[in-house]
C-alpha cells in the first residue's frame, strides 16, 4: 500500500496486494489501539479494571466500524469518539504516551512495510521466471548489440543472466533497507517522548516491528521522509531495468535484423568484431 501524501484522508493510490488492500487505515488504527492497551496494562499504567473497560469499548467500536455499509475511517478521532461513547472519557487513557503524530507515523510505516514485502515477492517471482527461461536457453544463440550495432553472438541464457545479476543487487538493496523499514514510531508522542514508563519495545513487538525508532523527533517527524524515499528509489530502480528488458525484447530481438540500420558511409561496425 502506498503512503498517502497527507496525514489523514482516503488513499490516492492503489494497494500493492490483496493483503495491502485489507490493511487499511482503519485496520491499523485498531491494531495500534490493541497494542497500546496491552502495553499500558502490562506496565501497570492502566489498572485491570480500566483495561477491561476500555478493551470492551474497543471491541464494540470495531463491531460498529465493521458493520456492513459503514464508511471507513481515515483518522483517529472517529474511533476515539466511539470509545468515549462506549465507556466515557476514561477511554482517552489509551492515548497515554502517544499522539496523532506517532500513530500516523506508525501506521504509515506498517503499510510501507507491506508494500516493500509485496515488491520483494513480485521481484522474486520475476527472477524465478527469468532463471527458468535462461536455464532452457543456455545454447540458444542470438546477436548482441552495442549502441544499435550488431556485435558478437551470445546466448539467450547469457543475456538474461545479466538482468538476473542486476535484480540480485535489487534484492540485496531491499534486504539492507528492511532494517530501517521495519522500525516503529509508536509511543514517542508528538516528538519528545513521554515521562510515562512506556515500553516502546513491547509496542514494536506487538505490531510486528523489529524495534522502535529511538529518537522521538526522528520517529514521528524525520524518518517519514528518508525511509519511504529509500524504498521508493529501490522500486524505481527495478522499474527502469524491467523497462530496458522489455524494450530490448520488443525492439531488438523480436526482429530478424538489427533494430537500427546505419548508413555504411556514416558509421562503422562494432569495435569488438573483425
Amino acid at each position: 500500500m502506498t503512503n498517502s501524501r497527507i496525514p489523514w484522508g482516503p488513499d490516492t493510490l492503489g494497494p500493492t496486494s490483496e493483503e495491502a488492500a485489507n490493511e487499511t487505515w482503519q485496520y491499523w488504527q485498531n491494531r495500534i489501539n490493541r497494542a497500546s492497551l496491552v502495553m499500558l496494562s502490562e506496565q501497570k499504567i492502566l489498572s485491570k479494571e480500566q483495561t477491561e473497560k476500555i478493551a470492551e469499548a474497543q471491541r464494540e467500536a470495531e463491531r460498529e466500524l465493521n458493520a456492513p455499509g459503514t464508511a471507513p475511517i481515515f483518522d483517529i478521532m472517529p474511533l476515539e469518539k466511539l470509545l468515549i461513547k462506549h465507556c466515557g472519557q476514561e477511554a482517552t487513557l489509551i492515548h497515554t504516551g502517544r499522539s496523532r503524530q506517532d500513530i500516523f507515523a506508525t501506521l504509515n510505516q506498517a503499510r510501507l512495510r507491506r508494500a516493500v514485502l509485496d515488491t520483494f515477492d513480485r521481484l522474486n517471482k520475476l527472477r524465478r521466471q527469468l532463471l527458468a527461461v535462461a536455464e532452457h536457453n543456455v545454447e540458444t544463440w542470438m546477436p548482441a548489440y552495442t549502441n544499435g550495432v550488431q556485435a558478437m553472438p551470445i546466448t539467450l541464457g547469457f543475456y538474461l543472466w545479466a538482468f538476473l545479476e542486476s535484480f540480485e543487487r535489487d534484492a540485496a538493496r531491499i534486504k539492507e533497507s528492511w532494517v530501517r523499514v521495519n522500525q516503529c514510531a509508536l509511543g514517542s508522542g508528538v516528538l519528545a517522548c513521554s515521562a510515562w514508563p512506556l515500553s516502546r519495545e513491547r509496542l514494536a513487538e506487538l505490531l510486528g516491528f523489529d524495534a522502535p525508532i529511538i529518537n522521538g523527533l526522528d520517529s514521528s517527524q524525520v524518518s517519514l521522509f528518508d525511509v519511504p524515499l529509500e524504498a521508493a528509489s529501490i522500486a524505481s530502480n527495478i522499474a527502469v531495468r524491467i523497462t530496458v528488458l522489455i524494450q530490448d525484447l520488443a525492439q531488438q530481438y523480436s526482429q530478424t535484423r538489427p533494430w537500427i540500420m546505419l548508413d555504411d558511409s556514416d558509421a562503422y561496425g562494432s569495435s569488438a568484431m573483425p
